[in-house]
Order: structure tokens, then C-alpha cells, then sequence
């Protein structure tokens, strides 16, 4: 009977084509049924043999079994890059892979402190706003002196943090799940440690800009952050790495509270010194970096807020052969050999 079917559908379907060409919706509903008329018409074939022969348990554990095997053989197949033969597998898979690196950004939020307490939907969209960055071996995260813009979480590989000023060279080796930057971020100073990769590394980095949204809507996160801003990490934190006097500690953590429950947001505990203003004077003027004399004054003015003005000794080294660039300089007094 089945194959009576098939065999007038077959030129119908030909013929119909001639004068009727379907939209995409009603063409997908007419594969779908005509395949699952065939799959109906296969199923009770096999099932009503087996079972006249008395072969029930034979095809109720032969069909559980190799459904499983298909299933376990097709994950392997697509993890090996066999998802790839057909554009409904590819997507499945990559649905799948997103997915699943959503959850593990949301788990690797809820570790630490200052994201715990968050509803399932904060940290979802928190997760939303994490971006991405791949490193390899041997690059600087970022350096003494620069400002704090992101809080960083390690997705992949290892993070070495140094102390410049220490003697000793003491370090702190991080791996998968660890978090650093983060008292530098909620103080908004520059950073006091230098951050390296040791293997190739992959980070999930949340920017201050983002954080600060989030801050707009979460009376959690609010509450949180405030409990971090009275610790004793942080005011230990400015003592040490930014000498600030303990009068001065008190003074900044009562005004970021306050500042925090009226207006959701943090001022820094310490200024960055970019001299905007200078760079704006001279960045048209700048012969050896000509990019910048055609950038409208907004465009300038969010590159010279992110400057760091630097007063060098002589003999200093800014960068060593072969070490991976990941800054631009530009003197604004004295000079250098190169």
C-alpha cells in the first residue's frame, strides 16, 4: 500500500509543480508530512510483522539500543567536525555549544561574591554582557599603572599576576574559574600588579560600563557591592598598593556609598592622570600617527580619556625584541632611542 502511494504522489507532485510554485511555510509543512506519512507507513509495517512473529521484545530493545548508539556515534561525528556535512546540523550544534558555554558564564559568576546573591536573571543578563578574548602564551593582560576598566574571569588557561615593585618578583598563578582585577575595578585605580599569560588563555571580561548598568536595576548587586566597599580587603587594598592614609580611605568609601545609593554609581578612589587636554592640543598634529587628524573632537576625546600619562625616568625600557604589542606611545616631552 505504501508503495501504491508513493508511486502517484511521485508525478502529482511533478505535475503540481508545473503551475504552483509554494512559499517556504507551506512547502516545509508538505515535506514534513509526506515524511511522516512514509515513517508511519515503515513503523507499522515492521511493528505489525514483529509482533505476528512474536518479536515484541526484540524490537523494543533493539530500538532503544540502536537509537542509543546513534546517538552516541552522531555526538562524536559532530565533536570531530562532522557537524558540518548539513546546515540543520551546524546550527543544532553550534545552538548546543553556545548554550552550554552560556551556563558554564553563568556558574563561573555565581562563584564569586560579589555576583551570588543575584536572581537568575541578573546573572543571566550579566553573563549577557561578558565579552570574550583569547590570548597567547606570554601576553600582558595588563600593566602596572594602566586603568581599570573590566573585571577579568579565566574561561581557559593560566594568569600569572607580578608585583613590579617587589624585589623578589613574588607571583600569583591563577587558573580556570579564578578571578582578578577585582579591587582595582570596584575602586576604579589603576592597577597596582602586572597580569600575564602563561599558556594560551581565554577570558570572560566584564567592562565597567556594563557593570554600572546593571547597577541602574539591581537593588541585589547594590547591596552586594556596598558590603564589598566597607571590607577590609578593600581599605587594606588603598593603604597598601595606593598609600592612602586611613583618613582618606574613610573618607572615599563613605562618599562611593553614598554615592552608590543615590546616583548606582562608584567614583575611583584615584584619578588617572591622562592630561586630556594636552593630547587634544597635539593630536592633529601628531606627523607619525596621521589617523588622528581625521577623527571628529568626539572620537578624540573618548581616546584621550583613556590615556595614561606616564612621567619615565632615564634609561627606561618600554618594550623589549619580539614581546607582543599591545599599546601605542606618544612623547609628549623629551625623547627616545630606538
Amino acid at each position: 500500500m505504501a508503495g501504491i502511494i508513493s508511486s502517484c504522489s511521485m508525478p502529482l507532485g511533478s505535475v503540481t509543480s508545473l503551475f504552483w510554485n509554494p512559499r517556504n511555510r507551506i512547502l516545509a509543512f508538505l515535506i514534513a508530512f509526506g515524511g511522516g506519512a512514509l515513517l508511519a507507513a515503515l513503523v507499522i509495517d515492521l511493528v505489525g510483522s514483529a509482533t505476528e512473529k512474536g518479536h515484541l521484545v526484540e524490537l523494543v530493545v533493539g530500538s532503544i539500543i540502536g537509537s542509543l548508539f546513534f546517538t552516541f556515534v552522531n555526538r562524536i561525528v559532530n565533536n570531530s567536525g562532522g557537524f558540518l556535512r548539513k546546515p540543520s546540523t551546524t546550527l543544532v550544534h553550534m545552538t548546543q555549544k553556545e548554550t552550554q558555554r552560556f551556563q558554564q558564564r553563568i556558574a563561573r559568576l555565581r562563584r564569586i561574591n560579589l555576583f551570588r546573591n543575584l536572581s537568575v536573571p541578573e546573572r543571566q543578563a550579566l553573563a549577557n554582557f561578558l565579552l570574550v578574548s583569547r590570548y597567547p602564551k606570554g601576553a600582558t593582560v595588563y600593566s602596572q599603572e594602566d586603568p581599570s576598566e573590566s573585571l577579568y574571569i579565566i574561561e581557559k588557561g593560566q594568569v600569572e599576576l607580578l608585583d613590579p615593585q617587589a624585589e623578589l618578583r613574588p607571583f600569583t598563578l591563577l587558573k580556570v574559574n579564578d578571578t582578578f582585577g577585582q579591587l582595582a575595578f570596584i575602586t576604579g585605580s589603576p592597577h597596582q600588579m602586572l597580569a600575564v599569560t602563561t599558556r594560551e588563555t581565554q577570558l570572560d571580561i566584564l567592562p565597567r560600563p556594563d557593570f554600572e548598568q546593571l547597577l541602574q536595576t539591581s537593588p541585589r548587586l547594590i547591596q552586594a557591592t556596598e558590603q564589598l566597599l566597607q571590607s577590609e580587603n578593600i581599605a587594606n587594598y588603598l593603604q597598601q598598593r595606593h598609600h592612602l592614609t586611613l583618613s582618606q580611605v574613610k573618607d572615599w568609601i563613605s562618599l562611593a556609598i553614598n554615592s552608590l545609593r543615590q546616583e548606582r554609581i562608584i567614583p575611583p578612589a584615584i584619578q588617572v592622570d591622562n592630561h586630556s587636554e594636552g593630547f587634544l592640543n597635539l593630536a592633529r598634529q601628531i606627523r607619525r600617527f596621521p589617523v588622528f587628524k581625521s577623527l571628529p573632537e568626539t572620537d578624540l576625546r573618548e581616546i584621550a580619556d583613556r590615556l595614561v600619562y606616564r612621567y619615565l625616568e632615564d634609561g627606561y625600557a618600554f618594550f623589549q625584541p619580539q614581546e607582543l604589542s599591545d599599546r601605542l606611545y606618544i612623547i609628549d616631552r623629551g625623547d627616545y632611542f630606538n
